[in-house]
Order: structure tokens, then C-alpha cells, then sequence
């Protein structure tokens, strides 16, 4: 009973996140980076351990993105928003993604929402692994590619 609380608090949060993201993407500067800088933004993300705050990682284009959450409770929610055309062809490659390295996730597909949450398990450095390994294989990042993080603390 208590995970699906969690689980509805969890999407009221993101829900809540999308409406205000015009207002949230001015209001907090986006600071260029790369691959090598993920490590330091998730660990501050983690050691922050507030439900509140998030990281936004973007890649070249506008609508390539992802966004992260953690609580010590919750653990890391990856969010995968499914709203353009782009974002919406990544939905295999992710599915896939979760299958392969056995991730527990939620794929939400309904007429309001379409998004994929991903909960991964494990330590900093196990959960550090992970994003980059999403960034480089369902986003194409490599060592070279300019990446953007939008960390909201």
C-alpha cells in the first residue's frame, strides 16, 4: 500500500514539475558540460537527499533530455519524458536499455502522460554508471559532446 503512495506522490511531483518546467528551464541556468561532469552533478544531487531537488540533463537539442530525483527513502527516479515526436522514437532503445541491465521501471502511455520512470538500484558509483551509460547509449554522447545540467538544489 505504501509503494503505491509513494508511487502517486512520485508522478503528482513530476506532473507537478512539467507544468511549472517553462518557469523552472529560465529561472535556473543551464551550465555546459560533458560526460566526465555527470559524476559531480548526481553526487551532488545524492548528497543533497532532498525530494525537492533535481537535475536536469540535456543534450544538444531542446527536447533531448532527462531528469533526476533522489531521496535516500526513494532512491534515484530517472524520468524520461515521451512528449515530442524525437523523445517518443526513444521509447525501444529505453525499454531495451531497462531489460538489458534489469532496472526496474514504469511506462506510462496514457492520453495525458507519456513517460518512462526509471528506478535503478545501487551505489553512487553503480547509479553514476548507469546515467552515462544511458547518455551515451540512448542519446549518441561521447567524451566530446557538450552536454547541459540544470541542477535545482
Amino acid at each position: 500500500m505504501w509503494l503505491w503512495i509513494i508511487l502517486i506522490l512520485v508522478i503528482v511531483l513530476i506532473l507537478i514539475f512539467f507544468a511549472f518546467g517553462n518557469y523552472v528551464q529560465t529561472s535556473i541556468p543551464l551550465v555546459e558540460g560533458s560526460l566526465v561532469d555527470v559524476d559531480e552533478n548526481l553526487t551532488k544531487l545524492i548528497a543533497k537527499n532532498d525530494y525537492d531537488s533535481f537535475l536536469v540533463i540535456q543534450v544538444s537539442q531542446v527536447d533531448e533530455f532527462v531528469q533526476f530525483k533522489y531521496s535516500e527513502e526513494d532512491g534515484l527516479l530517472i524520468d524520461f519524458p515521451l512528449v515530442t515526436d524525437n523523445q517518443k522514437s526513444k521509447t525501444d532503445q529505453i525499454l531495451l536499455f531497462c531489460k538489458r541491465e534489469e532496472l526496474e521501471y514504469e511506462f506510462l502511455n496514457d492520453e495525458e502522460d507519456q513517460q518512462i520512470d526509471i528506478f535503478p538500484k545501487g551505489n553512487k558509483v553503480q547509479l553514476v554508471q548507469i546515467v552515462k551509460s544511458i547518455l551515451t547509449e540512448i542519446f549518441g554522447v561521447s567524451e566530446g559532446t557538450k552536454i547541459y545540467f540544470q541542477l535545482q538544489l
